[in-house]
């Protein structure tokens, strides 16, 4: 029996982005360029008819807006991931494409080396976003200092905040404790902590807290994407 192909769906009207991709795709046996779109309802529309494995949405999408376009797909089809890719890799572009439901952020000048990878590893499971270009701090509107959660994940110590990294780029507790040399239920311990901190109550809201926390853009965080 063949290796299962992973069917994607790409929302792109950048020509150039697009012959990037076909030829990426080209040169695999287990990735296939099922359909094509240039704006986001379009884009939406097909992935919750056809149910692609992957959504790739470019965040210049037409009619509607990638970040609409992607609710509606994580909403109606929330088996379908979608990863975006852009020219621009912003903190705040990044944790909003997070906090649509994005499975991971990819800048456009790092597909061709890093695509074929990236989705295999979406597939199952795994989260990738791209450092920010713009290493700033995000902040809550209207707030010098960020918000209660913000403020809370800022005064932790680096050994945890690499714990939070981690789980925002959908790491196993297994995995994190093996790349922090500490015990699964270390761990466990401390996610929930920060869950009764943070009064969240899930991992999904954990890992939207930290990327509003700016930790996403730090260095630290290329050594949780697998």
């Amino acid at each position: 029996m063949g290796e299962k192909r992973l069917r994607v769906h790409a929302a792109d009207s950048d020509v150039m982005s697009l012959l990037a991709v076909r030829h990426i795709f080209s040169q695999t046996c287990d990735l296939e360029l099922e359909s094509v779109t240039s704006n986001g309802t379009e884009a939406a529309e097909t992935a919750i008819l056809a149910k692609p494995d992957i959504v790739l949405m470019e965040t210049n999408v037409t009619d509607v807006d990638s970040l609409t376009a992607t609710k509606m797909i994580c909403s109606e089809a929330p088996e379908v991931k979608v990863v975006f890719l852009s020219t621009v890799h912003d903190a705040v572009s990044i944790s909003r494409a997070y906090a649509a439901g994005a499975s991971s952020f990819l800048a456009k000048s790092s597909i061709v080396r890093e695509l074929s990878s990236a989705l295999r590893l979406v597939s199952l499971g795994h989260q990738i976003f791209s450092s920010s270009s713009d290493q700033q701090r995000l902040q809550i509107p209207g707030s010098a200092e960020g918000g209660p959660q913000e403020q809370i994940i800022a005064r932790c110590g680096e050994l945890t905040k690499r714990l939070l990294i981690a789980v925002a780029q959908g790491c196993t507790n297994q995995e994190i404790a093996a790349t922090l040399h500490v015990s699964e239920g270390t761990v466990k311990a401390h996610i929930a902590k920060f869950n009764s901190q943070l009064n969240i109550s899930n991992r999904v809201q954990l890992a939207v807290a930290v990327a509003q926390a700016g930790l996403l853009d730090t260095r630290d965080a290329n050594s949780f994407v697998r």
